[in-house]
């Protein structure tokens, strides 16, 4: 799924998720059902470098010339 589709990212951890140390993404995506992957492995972590990376993409189409 290309990067300028993603319209949100959820993060969810449960209290055995945080014991475990797993969590769940949710992402919306334009013209797609809501995707949702379980029992991702350090979810901070990737969470903020996924974010990053939408923060990025974001920056990029704005500096591009209409």
């Amino acid at each position: 799924m290309p990067l300028a589709n993603v319209k949100d990212l959820g993060f969810e951890r449960s209290a055995a998720g945080n014991l475990f140390g797993y969590g769940t993404f949710t992402i919306t995506a334009e013209g797609k059902p809501k995707i949702v992957i379980d029992y991702i492995p350090y979810p901070e972590q990737l969470y903020l470098e996924f974010v990053a990376l939408l923060n990025r993409n974001d920056r990029e189409d704005d500096d591009e010339p209409d």
